[in-house]
């Protein structure tokens, strides 16, 4: 890799086997100073003969000494020679070969050494392009694709970088070359067919999009994927193709599904099982710093009140983000809504916001204030009221054109302090931390933020909220899956399970199904954490990477055998209820509304509470819980989580015995001792119901 995204140097650590063997210049310069001294004091030792111990022997001892680098034997200079012919003590003799056989591999490791420097990009591209396989290839001069690349070195993964006049000068374990060369030339170079990602990140929104259709729609690239594929090549054979990435802007990002950019490949044939094999994936900065920080740090986990407060400072695609995985991925109480406080200058943010997702006071209970907060003027018995009513679990402050983040999350709790001093909201409730976006990626969180709240009320307001900065490169090239061996594997599982419960169509590859269909999959990968905090599960270990990974939604929490999900009627259908209330919320910010069902138009009848839901659907519902279960005992790859022997137990009320039974599952199995769940049947009339899949 040549440069960083700075144009500087990088030093990530390499992989020995992905360059070509090398001459490392650190020996081969101390080979040549070791024959070079040799040869000095040998004839230092060998002039004694014929010159006084004095400056000259030494400057002439120096001058001989150089001979030991010449080609032959045979001195060009007289007096060379001459000194040759001369007699000397055996000693010196013996010193003077030993350092003409060290000068002799010294003039010809460094012959190599320049022939080498010379073929260095021939060498390393033929290298890349016979054996490279499960790598990863990265095109565009994107921070993201710079910060993907030096994760993957990280992670010990070859790596292919293409950027604009890109040349490989320095030996990282990550080959750098030039993107001009075409997108075949490319894809040839870097055996693209036997990666596990290509990732497009190019100054240039369209153009990513342009490459990476091209690359989809290229019937000869993935003819050549399958049979890397079903050579055994991958590896892992349940990838037939590279998983292609595109990282885009923010506004075209949430744009994508007008902009038809959502590639899907009609079937040829019916397939007689489901395949995961390549898809077009995007990921936009703010969705990805959003999802890592709400994996790393969710809101339930914070959450001290019975409702769940959160306030967004700053409305911009961030804002926007965050609050899109507060409601699709925190929320753990089916009969509360959300508390979302948001403060924003600008009010055009929220008229936008409102215009295109029509439905969201069925989402959250929202109040937007259009102040800064240090300004809230006559706002300030509004935003006192929301913190009187529930105390916030987490701030989000994400501001931008301009306004610096962590300057703006030092007003915020200046003010909020003074607030609790002056006696407007309860002082002994105030206590969450404050997440500022570090936007650029000089943000790195920091852990388990609640550890640095004081459990002493009465201590200072300001202590007790701590400002975390969060949007570091790093986290969003985790959050995104880029580098993950099998990127939707648990999306994957999670379709698979729906397309059995509700459909008697014959099974559809991962690439048979549209990108926004495919995200909804995705959507309910993510909000698996909060159903088992819900249910009770202590997700430390999860959390805090015990198996030594970072959390990943597509690394789900593993049951732990004798702590079965479902551990009674109440928790099934409180889990169903908390998952119907997601898809909703997932299909509403996409802009849904309820209605007949007519997709071009956004429109859905599903969209209504779980009770107004027909018996077919609730079933649905409930099943799907069942075989989720199934999945986190045996699919999940996390760490282990359980439920604590003190936990509370569910309210055992007699009409969740009824729906259990509609969904034909026996609710007299569902107990603490249950060791698997029962496998979920579907019912005949859930043919038209969707989840995560419709």
């Amino acid at each position: 890799m040549s440069r960083t995204a700075h144009g500087s140097a990088t030093t990530a650590p390499a992989e020995k086997a992905a360059r070509p063997v090398d001459v490392p210049l650190g020996p081969l310069l101390l080979l040549g100073v070791s024959a070079y001294a040799l040869a000095v004091a040998g004839w230092f030792w060998a002039l004694g003969t014929e010159m006084p111990l004095g400056p000259g022997r030494i400057l002439e001892s120096l001058y001989l000494g150089l001979s030991v680098v010449a080609p032959s034997d045979v001195y060009t200079a007289q007096s060379l020679k001459a000194y040759s012919e001369m007699p000397m003590p055996d000693g010196a003799k013996t010193m003077l070969l030993a350092a003409r056989w060290l000068g002799a591999i010294f003039f010809i490791l460094t012959v190599a050494k320049v022939a080498l420097g010379y073929t260095y990009q021939g060498v390393l591209k033929r290298y890349a392009k016979w054996r490279y396989q499960d790598h990863v290839v990265i095109i565009g001069d994107r921070p993201f694709a710079y910060e993907a690349a030096r994760e993957a070195a990280r992670r010990d993964l070859r790596v292919v970088h293409f950027e604009p006049g890109g040349k490989e000068t320095i030996p990282d374990g990550i080959l750098t070359l030039d993107s001009d060369i075409g997108l075949p030339a490319m894809l040839e170079w870097s055996s693209a067919h036997r990666a596990r990602a290509v990732i497009f990140a190019t100054g240039d929104n369209a153009d990513s999009a342009e490459l990476a259709e091209r690359l989809f729609n290229d019937k000869a690239f993935q003819a050549q994927a399958r049979r890397a594929s079903d050579q055994g090549i991958a590896a892992s054979k349940a990838r037939a193709g590279p998983h292609i990435f595109v990282f885009t802007d923010d506004a075209w990002y949430e744009r994508r599904e007008e902009l038809d950019y959502s590639f899907h490949a009609p079937p040829d044939v019916p397939a007689e099982e489901a395949q995961l094999d390549s898809v077009v994936e995007y990921v936009g900065e703010s969705r990805a710093a959003a999802r890592a920080l709400m994996t790393r740090e969710p809101v339930f986990r914070l959450q001290k009140d019975e409702i769940q407060h959160t306030i967004v400072v700053g409305f911009g695609h961030m804002g926007q983000a965050i609050l899109a995985e507060l409601c699709e991925s925190q929320r753990t109480d089916p009969s509360r809504k959300q508390r979302i406080t948001i403060l924003d200058p600008n009010p055009d943010v929220w008229t936008q916001f409102t215009q295109q997702v029509p439905a969201w006071q069925d989402v959250f209970d929202g109040v937007f204030i259009p102040r800064p907060v240090d300004a809230l003027e006559d706002h300030q018995a509004t935003f006192v009221a929301r913190l009187k009513a529930a105390p916030p679990a987490a701030i989000y402050v994400t501001t931008g054109g301009g306004i610096d983040p962590m300057a703006a999350a030092a007003d915020v709790k200046r003010v909020i302090a003074n607030m609790a001093e002056n006696g407007l909201v309860p002082e002994d409730k105030i206590g969450c931390p404050i997440f500022a976006c570090a936007r650029g990626g000089s943000g790195r969180l920091a852990g388990n933020v609640a550890a640095k709240i004081p459990a002493d009320t009465t201590c200072p307001v300001l202590q007790r909220l701590p400002i975390e900065p969060f949007g570091s490169w790093r986290d969003l090239v985790a959050a995104s899956r880029v580098l993950d061996d099998e990127p939707d594997l648990a999306a994957f599982d999670i379709h698979a399970t729906h397309t059995k419960l509700y459909s008697a169509a014959p099974p559809a590859n991962w690439s048979h199904l549209a990108e926004i269909n495919r995200y909804s999959s995705r959507s309910a990968a993510s909000y698996v954490p909060a159903l088992l905090h819900a249910a009770g599960f202590d997700l430390a270990p999860w959390l805090t990477g015990t198996t030594g990974e970072a959390p990943s939604v597509n690394r789900l929490p593993r049951l732990a055998q004798g702590h079965p999900l479902i551990d009674s009627p109440s928790t099934a259908v409180k889990l169903a209820r908390l998952e119907h209330v997601r898809w909703c919320a997932e299909r509403y910010l996409r802009g849904f509304r309820r209605g007949p069902k007519d997709l071009d138009r956004k429109r859905h009848h599903g969209l209504v509470p779980f009770d107004a839901l027909d018996g077919g659907s609730k079933a649905y519902n409930i099943q799907y819980i069942a075989a989720l279960e199934d999945i986190l005992f045996s699919k999940a790859t996390g760490a282990w989580v359980a439920r604590p022997v003190d936990v509370r137990p569910t309210v055992m009320r007699p009409t969740d015995y009824a729906l259990i039974r509609e969904a034909d599952l026996d609710p007299e199995a569902m107990t603490l001792d249950m060791q698997a769940s029962k496998p979920a049947t579907p019912t005949p009339d859930t043919k038209d119901v969707e989840l995560a899949h419709g």
